[in-house]
């Protein structure tokens, strides 16, 4: 059975809680991540969800799905167009 879209929401949701807590923890305990600062896992969680954004964007054109700019590039896109 596939996900309902509030399913999928609270799931995103009680994701980037769990991340900021890490990120909150990290910062004030000065521990590390298979001995690494907290930039790093930074830095990683950035790429990583930077290569589901493009898997995701290659099935939808590989399907003939064509999106607007704003829905391709989102949030990404302020950075650009200021």
């Amino acid at each position: 059975m596939s996900p309902t879209r509030h399913h999928l929401e609270a799931s995103l949701a009680a994701s980037s809680r769990g991340i900021e807590a890490l990120f909150t923890r990290l910062a004030e305990s000065g521990e590390l991540v298979r001995n690494r600062g907290p930039l790093v896992l930074l830095c990683y969680l950035v790429s990583h969800e930077s290569h589901h954004r493009g898997s995701i964007l290659l099935a939808l054109k590989q399907n003939g799905i064509a999106l607007s700019e704003a829905l391709r590039w989102g949030i990404w896109g302020k950075w650009f167009s200021e």
